[in-house]
């Protein structure tokens, strides 16, 4: 949700819907054969990944693109939960293999780094912004991380 739309992903789409008249207010496509998955709202940008590993941050009321990174496109898992510190964005992935918390540039997209605690527990990533830390979550374990 971002105002008065409601933002889902639509396979190989993101779609923006006016919620009050359920009319389509924009569409963003993705490449052939890679889709979406959820989308969310953080300062104002929406953050989603994409099943190519692509992480993207588009304006929420025009659905206009303002930056797309495929820093971890073959080499990672995609993030599925997002947290935003100042300008750094955080990505809890769905997977564990080559996954964990990765830290973004907000304005850019640039990949920062990536913490994994190397347990190979099939079990998602969650992460939450406290402050100046984040706190991880991944099977049973939890971790305090800085916000940098």
């Amino acid at each position: 949700m971002h105002e008065d739309l409601v933002i889902v992903p639509d396979g190989e789409r993101l779609r923006a819907f006016a919620l009050a008249a359920g009319t389509e207010r924009w569409s963003l496509a993705n490449e052939k054969f890679t889709w979406f998955n959820d989308p969310q709202v953080l300062d104002g940008v929406l953050y989603a990944s994409d099943s190519a590993y692509g992480m993207w941050a588009v304006n929420p009321a025009t659905g206009k693109r303002i930056w797309h990174n495929k820093d971890l496109v073959g080499s990672a898992a995609e993030a599925w939960q997002f947290a935003k510190v100042g300008g750094t964005l955080y990505g809890a992935t769905e997977h564990d293999k080559n996954g964990g918390v990765h830290a973004f540039d907000a304005a850019t997209g640039k990949l920062r780094w990536t913490c994994n605690d190397n347990t190979g527990d099939s079990e998602k990533w969650y992460v939450v912004a406290a402050g100046k830390r984040l706190a991880a979550m991944h099977a049973k374990r939890l971790y305090a991380l800085p916000a940098v």
